[in-house]
């Protein structure tokens, strides 16, 4: 819902599952033509890790060199995005929680500050959070510390999404919503975080949030599984690859600077897209969650 109403009108916007009305008349000659239209040698990358990589070359002969690219039909329109500021809210009272997102247009995943966003997003939640972890007051992240223990939270998630030319970032939660102070509270507390970072980001907490993110990173990577889609991804939305020598390298050269511009170019006072599904009749105001998306100074 949240990439339905912050790419309305684009292609970002439709699930990648389809709906329920159209996944009855897909035909097996529509899957055939599908495949044929997109799976042509220009869009495809061949990704291999590990030993015995000398003969990738030969099996892709193998295997695809009957491939060519040249299409039987017409060749697949490649339509812009667009971000939308916006809101959609589904009420649905039988289900017992809020479920709620709310996020800015984020960046492509080349672009120059993807990574410092990517490391601020880890300083917001370090991580995923919910009333399971037994931490409220004591957890490692401030949202956490202000907005756990008395807001009705149950899970709490920030979000940092690269595509090819955009994002989102921003954050995801579910909350009881018996209140409207309640709920209003929480987005109130994460956008003071978002300020906080576009303005008063500290080195230590940014190195805090690189080891997060490191973390996360490598452990991502530790099967050649996970390392040959990496690769794939980078080629793909790149052209060109990164070894994991030169992404540690410019993880370093991220200090708070970067990331303070970084969200201040992309965060600080933007449009906001926000869904709501559940028990939505205490459902932050729209307008009120986006005039507190900057701050007023004398």
């Amino acid at each position: 819902m949240l990439h339905a109403a912050g790419f309305q009108g684009t292609p970002l916007a439709l699930s990648v599952l389809g709906t329920s009305e159209s996944i009855p008349n897909i035909s097996a000659q529509q899957l055939k033509e599908w495949q044929e239209d997109h799976y042509r040698p220009v869009r495809m990358v061949l990704s291999a890790v590990g030993g015995g990589v000398s003969n990738v070359s030969s099996l892709a002969d193998k295997y695809f060199g009957d491939l060519s690219n040249e299409y039987p039909r017409k060749v697949p329109q490649v339509d812009g995005t667009r971000f939308t500021g916006s809101e959609y809210r589904y009420r649905n009272d039988n289900v017992p929680h809020m479920y709620a997102a709310f996020a800015v247009e984020g960046v492509g995943y080349a672009h120059k500050d993807a990574l410092a966003l990517q490391i601020a997003n880890q300083f917001i939640v370090l991580g995923q959070w919910d009333v399971t972890h037994a931490t409220s007051r004591t957890a490692a992240s401030r949202l956490v510390q202000k907005i756990g223990h008395d807001h009705g939270v149950h899970n709490l998630q920030h979000f940092n999404i690269n595509y090819k030319d955009t994002g989102l970032f921003g954050i995801y939660f579910v909350a009881d919503a018996h209140d409207l102070n309640d709920t209003s509270g929480i987005m109130k507390s994460v956008a003071h975080e978002w300020k906080h970072l576009a303005s008063a980001a500290t080195e230590e907490e940014v190195a805090m949030a690189k080891n997060q993110f490191r973390t996360n990173l490598y452990q991502n990577l530790e099967t050649n599984t996970q390392k040959a889609g990496f690769n794939a991804k980078e080629l793909l939305y790149t052209g060109n690859l990164r070894q994991l020598s030169e992404l540690e390298a410019q993880i370093q050269k991220v200090d708070a600077g970067a990331v303070r511009e970084a969200i201040s170019r992309h965060v600080y006072d933007r449009d906001l897209a926000a869904v709501g599904v559940g028990r939505t009749e205490a459902f932050p105001n729209y307008a009120l969650t986006r005039a507190g998306m900057s701050w007023w100074r004398m």
